[in-house]
């Protein structure tokens, strides 16, 4: 009995599958939905502003075209294509963090921080958050979270926080910065229609 006991304690973690078995499988669920999610397209017109909007309740069927295998095979290179500038951008970032991570930049960076904080760890999140923040109001660059979150975590853990706190003020100071955008085409764009 004690050895039953014993097994239900020690459970094993629950083991993610690897990112591409994960993609792979969002990959084959988008593929299989364009069987069975029926095809149409709504009516479009030309609002008082001059943006086409489309029309409420002008849904209509159209002809079905059936992807083939060859075009789940070209999914990911065609994606890849489309968001090419988004893709070299954060590559061309990451590398340069992982050129400062080599040399020593970063840990001394974090351990100047650490020192310059360790007596107010709460100042660290505004101390993060505001440059972040201005710096994607005037580059637009949203996806940076990904390439700043590796840096800040470390910081963040070593001055006692945990990881979702670090992680936070990394999507809400570059989600703020987006949202407040004073250069972004997105924004401005959409802002001046």
């Amino acid at each position: 009995m004690l050895e039953n006991d014993k097994k239900k304690k020690e459970r094993k973690p629950i083991r993610v599958p690897h990112i591409y078995v994960i993609l792979i499988a969002i990959l084959l669920v988008a593929f299989a939905a364009t069987f069975i999610i029926p095809s149409g397209e709504f009516e479009r017109t030309e609002n008082e502003n001059g943006t086409i909007v489309l029309v409420p309740e002008t849904f209509s069927e159209v002809e079905k075209t059936y992807l083939s295998l060859f075009d789940l095979m070209y999914a990911v290179p065609t994606g890849l294509i489309g968001a090419g500038e988004i893709v070299f951008g954060v590559l061309m970032i990451g590398g340069m963090f992982a050129v400062l991570e080599k040399s020593g930049l970063v840990g001394i960076g974090i351990s100047k921080l650490s020192r310059t904080f360790g007596n107010r760890p709460l100042f660290v999140i505004p101390a993060l958050m505001i440059p972040l923040a201005i710096l994607t109001t005037f580059t637009s660059a949203i996806e940076l979270a990904i390439v700043f979150a590796p840096v800040v975590i470390p910081l963040m853990v070593r001055l006692g926080f945990d990881r979702m706190t670090a992680l936070a003020a990394v999507l809400i100071s570059t989600v703020a910065g987006f949202t407040a955008a004073v250069t972004g085409p997105a924004t401005v764009g959409v802002l001046m229609m």
